[in-house]
């Protein structure tokens, strides 16, 4: 017997949201920057306002009944505080693209911040549970 039913478990809207949340917060943990001679984490610059906004995120998505999925102000909350995280990583990557030269280039972690919020705003609306469809 499995310890999982389908009532134990989260809204599938939420559940998203928490899993997009946390790519966001780790993109902060990979590299921004990255030349021949190494890279540079976000954690050496913005890094620590997209990890505060993404564990900002993080926290509404558990807030509440889990099984029902976010809205009102906590969903609208999420999604712009997810978009303005998003805004802070593709300011950055324009920034780095006009000052560096060609021995460095945009890291990973930029790009995972940039899109983690631009999909969680996208995907908090179109995802929804089988019973919220009906």
């Amino acid at each position: 017997m499995s310890g999982f039913s389908k009532t134990n478990t989260m809204n599938k809207q939420r559940l998203t949201i928490l899993i997009l949340a946390i790519l966001g917060a780790v993109g902060t943990f990979l590299p921004w920057i990255s030349t021949p001679f190494g890279s540079v984490n976000g954690t050496e610059g913005d890094g620590y306002i997209t990890l505060v906004l993404y564990g900002v995120v993080l926290v509404f998505s558990v807030l509440g009944k889990t099984k029902a999925p976010l809205k009102g102000g906590l969903l609208i909350g999420a999604v712009i505080i997810a978009l303005v995280a998003s805004a802070v990583g593709l300011y950055d990557i324009m920034n780095a693209k006009k000052l560096l030269g060609s021995m460095k280039f945009v890291g990973i972690g930029l790009y995972v911040v940039a899109v983690a919020g631009i999909m969680l705003a996208i995907l908090s609306f179109v995802i929804k549970d089988k019973k919220e469809e009906a």
